[in-house]
């Protein structure tokens, strides 16, 4: 039970903040004033005909997000007796690197049935990315928590 509970918070916290940097870009593709298809030769009037791409960009960051957050979190359940020797060494590469591994490979399996050429490549550097974010939340979270246990002692 404990373990769901963890995959599941890990897949929403993953989808919130996808769905923060999506509607980050919806705002930049309205400013922007950015065409939704080919010109018609009809200017729209206002920025609020662009909107609409705050929405979408939310939700397919969001989705993405989701999806990128479970896969990454069943990979990291699934390998936490083969990470846990590796990840107690010392060094930055050992400690972090079955994290990044773990999200390169959450990257390509989200994006290996839409994408069935190079651009599972880049999904994976997402995906990695996100781990490696993800690895400096935890590790400032726990190193937090040390430092009030050590001051209230």
């Amino acid at each position: 039970m404990r373990h769901v509970r963890q995959i599941l918070r890990v897949t929403f916290r993953w989808a919130a903040v996808w769905t923060l940097l999506g509607l980050l870009l919806g705002v930049l593709l309205m400013i922007a004033q950015v065409e939704p298809m080919a010109e018609s030769g009809a200017k729209p009037l206002g920025l609020s005909f662009y909107a609409f791409w705050i929405p979408v960009c939310g939700g397919a960051a969001g989705v993405f997000g989701f999806s990128l957050g479970l896969v990454f979190s069943l990979l990291m359940a699934f390998t936490a007796k083969w990470r846990t020797p590796i990840e107690t060494r010392q060094g930055v590469l050992r400690r972090y690197g079955p994290r990044l591994v773990c999200g390169a490979m959450a990257g390509g399996l989200v994006a290996l049935p839409l994408f069935h050429d190079a651009m599972a490549f880049l999904f994976a550097a997402l995906g990695a990315c996100s781990a490696a974010v993800s690895g400096v939340m935890y590790w400032s979270a726990t190193h937090a928590g040390r430092e009030k246990s050590l001051q209230g002692a």
